[in-house]
């Protein structure tokens, strides 16, 4: 029923969407889109994408563990990654935040109606509308709730070996779906969310938690730290690696740690007050500010917060009782956090706690400060449901219309941007099956330039003007990349910077040799190769630099024999002349074991699963004779 209802205010939603006359918007077509359409291009082709050639001057993109997301690749199964895919990927996993968050309320036996309702609430909140086009925000919250549900369903499950088997697979592979497809901040904050709700269980009712159940509960975590290592391990060696050389992997300071901060006067946007530029004027990104959720729910919790203070003053019994106390508390934190600068807190607290002192963007706080809000209203609403239950349908109604109503505005400000996306989705369908292809020998050689920049080519492909050398299949010495290579920093000049030929040909003294290169004959290139053939080149030339940025783990042959290679002022691969050469990009630790490993992972989860499920429908019934 829950999937009903959702998918059909998701369409009423998004229709123009679906009809192809509006698209997402910023990041998620800038960023997301290429890596995605050039991702699932290579695996088209068999081809593992561990090198993107197409952006940055050219970059390990095995290193970002979206390029490990399974689910992404279903989106683009009968044909290329376009406008289309995203949007779809992006509904999708407002479903799974749906579906998740009553999961998780039904574990604390919020009674099936407001758990819909709440569920709902928190799949069309402010935060996952304002934060459409940050997609690792949405899909890493999308996946909280199932990660804490299932840690839940696994305490509870106590001598069920089955279920607990069961809840513990199933942990593992939704930490790997969070890790793997969301921001790594909101990993982190899993992280603690999970440790803190296992310290919670442990010490709650702690005269009745025996070293069995503590047995049993670590036993379970186990399982499933082993099930997520062994799905993530492509993703967690590639993104180790990455980050000994990216910028991001350094710990902030506490000014660019505040940076994207929440601001105090956006609490508006919880009353019926519209998160617009105006709202978010003087700061980074208008996404950042709204924290809409239902203003009849909050006047709701006030109201049960207020009488159960009262209550507690006057000496009598509390009737909603401490969790609701402890989830508003834990709200509360969680927006001082978000604050920033506007508030000490997010200063004394976040430099202190490892992992989280690496991110950016305080106003990711928000998200769980809204999730912990939505918790708080389904525990004071379970305390009186049953005397509201003749109500119950009206009250509903009243939420859903409301939360329609204000995600119908947010969809307008921070979520849709009205273009033929129709035009966008027909040339990159041109590109994927005109354009040239991944592995196959070409004559047409790239140049190498800022494609990003040239007017002529920023109006290739219309309404976008972010990393379009994905789609032309140029080497774009920019583009929009969320990872800053340590070497982009280094400053040295050398004499590549203005030339736009993808290989350029040197003297014995290292000395540029204008027009160098007499003749390429055929050039390839894909996720993990770049190859080419039939060069004629100058008397002189002793040296060629390949216009790609130099990594450890390049390896050159010719006819048959490993050469050695060197950096070039780190913008490019020098290597000694030569009529046929190719370069593979070769991690040595993403060799044949580790694929061996997560493969068998797979397939190990998905023996437990169904024979566990099957256990559990054979006790069930046996149960019931």
């Amino acid at each position: 029923m829950l999937i009903l209802v959702e998918s059909s205010i998701l369409l009423g939603l998004f229709f123009p969407a679906f009809m192809e006359n509006a698209a997402l918007q910023w990041d998620a077509t800038e960023i997301y889109l290429p890596w995605k359409y050039f991702v699932t291009e290579q695996l088209k082709q068999g081809l593992l994408p561990l090198w993107n050639p197409y952006m940055s001057g050219g970059f390990p993109q095995h290193g970002d563990p979206g390029t490990w997301y399974e689910l992404s690749y279903l989106f683009a199964a009968t044909h290329e990654y376009n406008l289309q895919s995203l949007l779809v990927e992006y509904l999708t996993h407002l479903l799974i935040a749906s579906l998740g968050f009553a999961f998780l309320l039904r574990r604390i036996h919020t009674p099936s109606i407001p758990a819909g309702v709440l569920a709902i609430v928190y799949s069309l909140s402010g935060f996952f509308l304002g934060n459409a086009q940050h997609l690792g925000w949405v899909i890493g919250f999308a996946w909280l709730p199932w990660l804490l549900g299932l840690m839940l369903g696994m305490f509870r499950s106590k001598d069920d070996v089955s279920a607990r088997c069961a809840y513990a697979v199933l942990l593992g592979i939704v930490a790997h779906f969070q890790f793997a497809g969301g921001y790594l901040g909101v990993t982190a904050l899993a992280l603690y969310s999970a440790a803190g709700m296992w310290v919670f269980w442990i010490c709650a009712d702690r005269n009745h938690r025996s070293v069995k159940q503590f047995i049993q509960q670590f036993s379970g975590l186990i399982v499933s730290l082993a099930t997520f290592i062994g799905l993530s391990l492509p993703a967690i060696l590639s993104f180790w690696d990455l980050q000994q050389s990216i910028t991001r992997a350094d710990v902030l300071s506490i000014q660019d740690m505040q940076f994207g901060h929440w601001p105090w006067r956006a609490i508006a946007s919880m009353w019926f007050v519209e998160a617009d530029q105006t709202m978010a004027k003087g700061l980074a990104d208008i996404s950042l500010i709204n924290v809409r959720w239902s203003f009849l729910l909050l006047v709701f919790l006030v109201a049960s917060v207020t009488s159960e203070l009262i209550r507690k003053l006057m000496g009598r019994n509390l009737i909603i009782g401490r969790p609701v106390l402890l989830s508003v508390g834990l709200a509360v934190l969680f927006f001082l956090l978000a604050v920033g600068p506007e508030s000490p807190v997010h200063a004394f607290v976040v430099p202190r706690l490892p992992l989280l002192q690496l991110f950016r963007f305080p106003a990711i706080y928000r998200g769980m400060a809204l999730l912990m809000l939505l918790m708080a209203a389904a525990f004071a609403i379970k305390q009186h449901w049953e005397a509201l239950k003749r109500w119950s349908w009206l009250m509903a109604l009243l939420v859903l219309i409301e939360v329609i109503y204000g995600a119908s505005r947010d969809i307008k400000n921070t979520v849709l941007v009205k273009i033929p996306a129709n035009e966008v989705n027909g040339k990159l369908h041109d590109f994927s099956h005109q354009g040239p292809q991944l592995g196959v020998w070409r004559k047409q050689i790239p140049s190498s330039k800022p494609v990003d920049s040239d007017s002529l080519l920023n109006a290739t492909v219309p309404f976008m003007n972010q990393n379009q050398g994905v789609y032309l299949k140029q080497w774009a010495t920019d583009g929009y990349n969320p990872y800053q290579l340590r070497v982009r920093e280094n400053k040295d000049s050398n004499p590549v910077t203005n030339v736009e030929e993808a290989i350029i040909a040197l003297d014995s003294a290292g000395n540029l040799v204008p027009k160098g290169i007499l003749k390429v004959g055929e050039m390839l290139e894909n996720g993990h190769t770049i190859a080419f053939r039939g060069m004629v080149y100058a008397k002189g030339v002793c040296f060629f630099v390949v216009r790609q940025t130099p990594s450890k783990h390049w390896q050159l042959t010719s006819g048959g024999r490993s050469l050695a290679w060197s950096s070039y002022g780190n913008t490019g691969i020098k290597i000694p002349a030569a009529n046929h050469f190719q370069l593979d990009y070769k991690p040595n630790y993403l060799g044949d074991s580790v694929y061996w490993i997560f493969k068998c992972t797979w397939v190990l989860c998905l023996m437990l699963l169904i024979i566990n499920g099957i256990k559990g429908v054979v006790e069930i019934e046996s149960k019931k004779h």
